[in-house]
């Protein structure tokens, strides 16, 4: 067998353990979610350190004293632990909504059009959310692998450019969907509704 067929046979068999996993850990994921499950898996956010940490004021004047290019290393990595969090809490919520669509669904229960207005809501914004999230975290991880701050002929990221990994502003967009699940959970009551706002 030669070097090629070796080298195929061991990058069939990566992808392959890659694939596993990757399907594995899908499976092993509880992802039908009732409203009674949500805010004990909502993890707490501090907006205004989020808010700071985008700002490109902020970054220029954080970024003028010292080693720039570790400083950014430091802000990028603080990045990531934002935007996990914010994908984490975009997820429950949009799990939340998928099981409240399909217990109406395949219990043919009588949702008023408002309600499913909502949950169809929810549904748009938490998408748009966490696929903005995702392009932020592949960059994040892209510039992360490059060491780019070991390696000065590399230019420097921006944290505060990953703010619109797109056309989506991720901070305005993870915040119609705390206003969608706060407003789906004001099916519930406004005490559910405020619970939602307080830990979004």
């Amino acid at each position: 067998m030669g070097k090629d067929a070796l080298l195929l046979i061991m990058l069939a068999e990566a992808v392959g353990l890659a694939a596993l996993y990757l399907l594995l850990q899908r499976l092993s994921r509880f992802s039908k979610r009732t409203w009674d499950e949500v805010p004990e898996f909502l993890r707490q956010v501090n907006h205004a350190a989020i808010e700071k940490l985008f700002d490109r004021r902020q970054e220029a004047e954080a970024l003028a004293f010292g080693n720039a290019r570790r400083a950014m290393r430091g802000r990028l990595d603080l990045a990531r632990e934002y935007v996990q969090c914010l994908y984490h809490n975009a997820t429950i919520v949009y799990q939340w909504g998928e099981t409240e669509w399909s217990d109406m669904v395949h219990h043919q229960l009588e949702y008023e059009a408002e309600t499913r207005d909502r949950i169809l809501a929810l549904h748009r914004e938490s998408i748009t959310f966490r696929v903005a999230a995702r392009v932020a975290l592949a960059k994040i991880w892209f510039w992360s692998i490059l060491n780019f701050d070991r390696l000065a002929l590399l230019p420097r990221p921006s944290v505060a450019a990953l703010r619109r990994p797109g056309s989506v502003d991720l901070l305005q967009a993870y915040q119609r969907v705390k206003a969608a699940a706060a407003d789906l959970a004001s099916v519930y009551g406004e005490e559910q509704s405020a619970e939602i706002m307080e830990l979004m």
